[in-house]
């Protein structure tokens, strides 16, 4: 009986050890089988590569042509007419405040000063006496002596000689003006540009004789669009760089110093100025053509892809595939294109998201439905 028992147990773990031999090679032949099912099919998809798309931050600046001008521009003339004897200074000089630039001859000047003042010398000769005369008709009329026409002529004679004197100080003073006026002195320190007559020639009042400019601060006017304007800091002191085509690999900081509110009706631009200094190791000059940069406040990102991924269908619309995880194929994606970013990227304005899987390499191969081998890169 013991015997049996051994037997029917023994019976029982080969029976178990068998089962189990059997399930586990049978679970290794279907493991086995799967994988030649999955190799196949992977064999038959086709490879593609898959980039996931993230925003790229844009560089948010812009650059705005103008011209190069002085700060300050100024034509010199005189205020009064006569001959020149003198020429002091030259187109390309460089002069100070107050520097004497042109002499006209001031001897007609000086002649009626001196006339002037030999008449003050009699008017007030004759002053001294209408007072004297105003006196003693004051106590004689007071004194019931003198006929009031009398009295009326002796205060008369006072008024008048009291208005010479005012008048010919006030010739006087004319006549000094002039005489300071025969000479053209330099209203600021500038650069000489222009002159437009010669020693000795006669000049008359108001012709300009020359040109002169402020270099020691150079602006330059931007005209900027409606659609941009909003963007950018507008206020005194607001910094800008500024590049010359004409001086390579140098760039120079700049300053906001006006901005005009009101927009050009023709282009619906606004036009801004900008100041720099003039720079001491190359030669920036009135006129040279240059391009101001401003950095945009309101910053931004953008979705590019790379050129080659975007491809054209028969009525030359644009589009890219889209890579479906969940079925391992593809669908085709119109999206609009708005301009280039670096060498090889575009910038797309409408179709494409943050989060979409984009197929970059193998995209001219891809058919709908058909099975994708992807390659996803985050």
């Amino acid at each position: 009986m013991k015997l049996l028992s051994q037997i029917i147990t023994y019976s029982i773990a080969i029976a178990i050890t068998i089962g189990v031999f059997v399930a586990a090679n049978h679970s290794e032949a279907k493991a086995q089988e799967n994988q030649v099912n999955n190799a196949a099919e992977f064999a038959q998809s086709l490879p593609v590569t898959v980039n996931k798309i993230t925003p790229t931050p844009k560089d948010n600046t812009d650059s705005y042509p103008g011209n190069i001008r002085a700060s300050r521009e100024t034509s010199l003339s005189f205020r009064v007419s006569g001959p020149l004897v003198a020429l002091n200074a030259a187109p390309g000089d460089t002069v100070k405040a107050g520097q004497e630039l042109i002499q006209i001859d001031p001897r007609d000047y000086t002649d009626q000063i001196n006339v002037l003042e030999a008449q003050l010398v009699s008017a007030k000769t004759q002053l001294t006496n209408a007072k004297q005369d105003y006196s003693r008709a004051k106590k004689l009329f007071n004194e019931k002596v003198l006929p009031q026409a009398d009295y009326d002529h002796a205060v008369n004679a006072l008024s008048a000689a009291e208005a010479a004197i005012k008048t010919i100080d006030a010739q006087l003073q004319i006549a000094r003006h002039k005489l300071e006026d025969t000479t053209l002195k330099a209203p600021y320190n500038c650069t000489i540009t222009e002159q437009n007559v010669e020693n000795f020639e006669m000049v008359s009042a108001g012709k300009q004789v020359l040109a002169i400019q402020d270099l020691s601060t150079l602006e330059i006017d931007i005209r900027i669009p409606e659609n941009k304007i909003a963007y950018y800091p507008l206020h005194k002191g607001a910094k800008a760089t500024v590049t010359l085509p004409a001086i390579a690999n140098h760039v120079f900081d700049a300053q906001l110093i006006e901005w005009q509110s009101k927009a050009d009706p023709a282009g619906r631009t606004y036009k801004i100025t900008f100041a720099m200094n003039r720079p001491s190791d190359v030669q920036v000059l009135p006129g040279m053509t240059a391009n101001v940069t401003l950095k945009d406040s309101k910053p931004i990102s953008v979705i590019t892809i790379p050129q080659s991924s975007v491809l054209s269908d028969k009525s030359n619309n644009s589009y890219v595939w889209l890579y479906k995880p969940e079925s391992k194929t593809a669908r085709r994606q119109p999206l609009t294109i708005n301009g280039f970013y670096g060498k090889d990227s575009i910038v797309v304005s409408s179709g494409l998201k943050s989060g979409d899987l984009l197929i970059t390499q193998g995209q001219s191969h891809v058919a709908e439905n058909a099975k994708l081998n992807a390659t996803i890169i985050e």
